[in-house]
């Protein structure tokens, strides 16, 4: 559904020897498609990741772009194509700078920073249905950033985690072994990354609970959402005993045989033959047993074996376990994104060796470097840019090579409160639409009718007292409040708006809430008394829409409608 995964399948094609087919066109297609300017790959190509502000689900389609460029540098490569090659592998690493290091968790980056309350069972929007547990692994077959016995002990972490998952409900997430989730693709290749650790027999044990327990000979046999057969797909291969966990490369994943023998036809008069010989962990035999098997060898030989269904080796992939090659992470700006009179910024990098340069405004040509020790702080509303430099290291086949990189250049904008005034929601708003919290209403920034940028509060089926205080009495006559509505999403305009001053009724606004209109548009909605008065607190009651009437998409499963609010003014 996301990335250009059609690059994925030319390319595993090519590097198994399937090549009757324009090659040279080909590649020129995918690189064509790598960089277009649409669904966040601007974003991708400029900071070297997608900004949570720039597109919704910005964490996915990250880590899957980051695949697609390797793929793409796999088949360049094979190609001779080296300038290309270089390119796509560079970009291909772009996953890094999803990844928090002190946590080890893919997360969304908003503003120049890690979003804050992350949690990494949230169903949100930073992720395509999925959330960070399932995600965090989308590169890790390729490599791994932290210790490699770590991999082993955050596989367990997933398997054991608690069921439950947080934010929005998601029918695709279904199979739940702790926080893996078999009933959607993105954790299908995880079992198999056991095969990384000196545990391989763990992932065995899983692929077996899964074979046995998710597949079943009935009209609802499947455990989750049969995408173009992946589920199928999945089973068939698993249950064989191995699998392509990295489809670009030539290896297979060895697993757990479910039957005695499997026989696969690959052309007139040929076949390819599994045995399952299912022996004892004292049988010497065991010893030399490998995880993987490439294509060529299983094409040659015809056959292998796959011994026993709990069995492992500690005989992994011959290089699998060298330093990854690195790119430049874009580095992190921190600091209070709305501000009363002055604020102080913090700059690092995403790795602790690298060294950062910032600059105000636009001016580039005179960066300043960065150490902890510097404050930066600003009195006005501000644009902060950093980028970091680094050592990157590189293995040509036969040993490391070093040279200097610069990362992207990322922004963040800093706001200074046009005013002190504060306003207080009487419930807190849904977790994943915060809107950047409570003064987020009183900033003199409107949200625009892309409300997955996240610049909207949202509030589902409830009431909700807005308590604007001025701090002093001031004169009042009008006040507005910006609302969206996005009707399959399930974003309607209030039903109804009252206006009271220093908690005395004062008048109320009726709607007829077209829950049926297309597309998303923003409405600005004003109340205005018969006659001036003055106070220094004025409250606005904003009731939801309530459930979703019959017709709607979201009926049939008893949703519940969502009012988004951002921008409040008082004249």
């Amino acid at each position: 559904m996301i990335g250009y995964h059609s690059v994925s399948v030319i390319a595993d094609a090519y590097m198994k020897g399937i090549r009757g087919f324009d090659t040279t066109l080909a590649l020129e297609a995918m690189v064509a498609s790598a960089n277009e300017d649409i669904f966040g790959l601007d974003s991708y190509k400029k900071y070297g990741f997608i900004r949570a502000e720039d597109e919704a689900e910005s964490v996915s389609k990250t880590l899957e772009y980051a695949y697609d460029d390797w793929c793409i540098a796999q088949m360049a490569g094979m190609m001779g194509k080296d300038s290309i090659a270089r390119v796509f592998r560079r970009r291909s690493e772009s996953w890094r700078n999803m990844i928090n290091p002190k946590t080890g968790f893919a997360t969304p980056r908003f503003e120049g920073n890690w979003i804050d309350d992350f949690d990494p069972k949230q169903v949100n929007l930073h992720f395509t249905e999925a959330n960070s547990w399932q995600y965090s692994f989308a590169q890790h077959a390729g490599g791994w950033p932290g210790p490699k016995d770590d991999l082993e002990e955050r596989l367990d972490a997933l398997f054991k985690a608690d069921i439950q998952t947080t934010g929005r409900t998601q029918s695709d997430i279904t199979g739940l072994i702790g926080q893996y989730a078999h009933g959607n693709e993105p954790s299908h290749h995880i079992a198999y990354l056991y095969n990384h650790t000196e545990h391989p027999e763990k992932g065995q044990k899983i692929m077996n609970q899964i074979c046995d327990s998710f597949y079943t000979n009935a009209p609802d046999g499947l455990i989750g959402n049969e995408d173009c057969g992946q589920m199928s797909a999945w089973y068939v291969l698993s249950s064989s005993g191995f699998y392509p966990v990295a489809p670009g490369s030539n290896y297979y994943s060895v697993g757990t045989c479910q039957f005695d023998s499997v026989r696969y036809k690959i052309g007139r008069n040929k076949t390819f033959v599994i045995d399952n010989e299912r022996l004892h962990y004292a049988d010497p035999k065991f010893k030399k047993q490998y995880l993987f098997i490439d294509h060529k060898s299983l094409v040659k030989d015809k056959a292998f074996t796959v011994y026993g269904r709990y069995l492992g080796t500690r005989k992994a992939l011959k290089g699998n376990r060298k330093e990854p090659k690195f790119i430049c992470p874009t580095p992190l700006i921190q600091g209070e994104h709305l501000f009363t009179e002055r604020t102080s910024i913090e700059l690092s990098p995403v790795y602790d060796t690298d060294g950062v340069y910032y600059f105000i405004g636009d001016d580039e040509s005179r960066p300043k470097w960065y150490n902890k020790q510097d404050v930066i702080e600003i009195d006005s509303t501000s644009v902060i840019s950093a980028y970091a430099v680094c050592e990157v290291s590189n293995f040509n086949g036969k040993e490391f090579e070093f040279t200097k990189l610069r990362s992207p250049t990322i922004s963040a904008t800093f706001h200074r409160k046009p005013s002190n005034w504060t306003c207080t929601p009487s419930i807190k708003p849904n977790s994943q639409y915060t809107g950047g919290g409570n003064d987020a209403l009183i900033d003199g920034i409107s949200g625009t009718e892309n409300w997955k940028a996240g610049k909207w509060q949202g509030y589902q089926n409830r009431e909700v007292v807005f308590n604007l205080d001025f701090k002093e009495k001031r004169r009042i006559k009008t006040v507005r409040g910006s609302f969206l509505q996005d009707s399959r999403s399930w974003i309607l305009m209030p039903s109804k708006i009252e206006l009271w001053v220093n908690g005395e009724f004062q008048k109320t606004k009726t709607f007829n809430v077209k829950a049926f209109r297309d597309g998303s548009f923003i409405e600005n909605i004003e109340i205005s008394l018969d006659q001036e008065v003055k106070s220094s607190a004025v409250q606005l009651k904003v009731y939801s829409a309530g459930a979703l009437p019959k017709g709607h998409q979201g009926y049939p499963m008893q949703g519940e409608s969502f009012f988004f609010i951002d921008e409040i003014s008082v004249e």
